[in-house]
């Protein structure tokens, strides 16, 4: 259990019909219950970010700083650069591919919000995010994922093979790797039902 509260200040810049540049500031306290293993901490990100958005091409392009301040004496400021880029491209009205890929700071709490249909059974140590611990620790996230996605007039198909790696901040024992890949299969027998 946490408390957090976040600040964020962003400017924007269009740069034409389809292009967008912004600067980003972002801060966020995390205040952890008194009974966790971890820490308090203080999230501090600035970034700049770039989106194109054409008629078949999507480019989403973020770099910067990412720093985790933690609240205890002893505990060293932890820094790193952040980046994620996402590239999308849609052959036809039906098919479209995605790649994207990410390296930054997260807690399971953060992960958990992003992609709440992510939770999975436990393992022992915690509930499950994927194959992240639920726990107060801080770790440093590596992600590169793949996604096809064909669109029919009742069928849909998503294949999106993935590869993660977490290193933890504090306790290098519970670092992960993660390969993989999800199928999602809908079908709609009528127009208006999902199966």
């Amino acid at each position: 259990n946490s408390q957090r509260s976040q600040a964020a200040l962003h400017i924007l810049k269009d740069l034409n019909a389809t292009d967008q540049l912004s600067a980003n500031v972002g801060r966020q306290d995390v205040t952890l219950d008194p009974r966790a293993e971890n820490p308090d901490f203080d999230r501090t990100e600035l970034y700049g970010r770039y989106v194109s958005k054409l008629s078949r091409f999507n480019l989403d392009l973020t770099v910067g700083w990412s720093k985790i301040d933690f609240d205890q004496a002893g505990l060293r400021t932890t820094t790193s650069p952040m980046q994620r880029v996402e590239l999308s491209w849609d052959p036809t009205h039906r098919s479209g591919f995605a790649l994207s890929a990410s390296r930054g700071y997260s807690d399971a709490a953060a992960d958990m919000l992003a992609s709440p249909h992510q939770v999975i059974e436990g393992t022992g140590r915690g509930i499950n995010i994927s194959n992240v611990v639920i726990n107060s620790q801080v770790y440093l996230e590596r992600r590169v994922e793949g996604r096809y996605t064909f669109t029919g007039e009742r069928l849909i198909l998503t294949m999106a093979p993935y590869d993660r790696k977490y290193n933890y901040v504090d306790d290098p024992s519970d670092d992960q790797v993660s390969r993989g890949g999800t199928v999602n299969l809908d079908f709609r027998r009528r127009p208006t039902l999902l199966l």
